[in-house]
């Protein structure tokens, strides 16, 4: 999928996505499922933006705080291995697969500790080949998934070894092996509440296409069916 003007704002919400997933754990402390909202705040070289990120089962819809006619949000469904970019503005959408990657990376866990949206977190390093990634991460939501699929462009690995030892990420620090930043994302909010079924699902009238036109919608053109 092709989103130039909205590229590190897609890669961004592709990240959020699997941290939610996490969430979709048991949680110790509550013993039931995580359902509510998540807020985030994401930062790269270009911009900071901030979402909200709502939790049900084995759904979740990120989109940003502010939604205008060319902002897209996504949805993910866990159950069916799927991730949905939706366009209200033009009633589109793009349906891709959720993708994973496998490479190993090196986790270091310290004595560290710090408390981020009213949740106590550890704090680990990661390294991979090309990037090093701090993180801060609580073991209260059950520790499934992890914090991102492409924050840039390309997908990473690391979730896989936090699930491992029961962490869900609240903070991520990318880093170049340089120690240049490249990206950070931060829970801000955590809201335990009901929420409607129907914000995970897409609409039954919007359109799959190939790549999402994000262009100006001067009005919605419905195809014939």
């Amino acid at each position: 999928m092709n989103l130039p003007s909205q590229r590190a704002g897609t890669g961004v919400l592709a990240a959020l996505l699997i941290l939610a997933q996490s969430t979709e754990a048991q949680s110790p402390a509550e013993g039931r499922r995580f359902e509510g909202i998540l807020e985030f705040k994401a930062q790269n070289l270009e911009r900071l933006q901030f979402y909200n990120c709502f939790v049900k089962g084995s759904r979740i819809r990120v989109q940003q705080a502010e939604q205008g006619e060319t902002t897209l949000y996504e949805i993910l469904d866990l159950a069916d291995g799927k991730i949905y970019s939706v366009l209200a503005g033009r009633e589109q959408y793009v349906e891709a697969p959720l993708e994973v990657s496998k490479r190993s990376v090196e986790v270091q866990l310290d004595d560290e500790m710090e408390t981020i949206a009213d949740y106590p977190c550890d704090h680990l390093l990661l390294k991979t080949e090309s990037e090093e990634v701090e993180v801060w991460a609580s073991k209260a939501f059950g520790g499934i998934g992890g914090f991102r699929r492409a924050i840039i462009e390309e997908p990473m690995t690391w979730e896989r070894q936090l699930m491992a030892l029961g962490f869900t990420p609240l903070r991520s620090i990318v880093r170049d092996l340089d120690g240049n930043e490249k990206a950070r994302i931060e829970v801000t909010k955590v809201v335990r509440k009901s929420v409607s079924n129907t914000i995970f699902h897409v609409p039954r009238d919007y359109v799959k296409v190939a790549e999402l036109d994000l262009s100006t919608p001067k009005a919605i053109i419905r195809k014939k069916r």
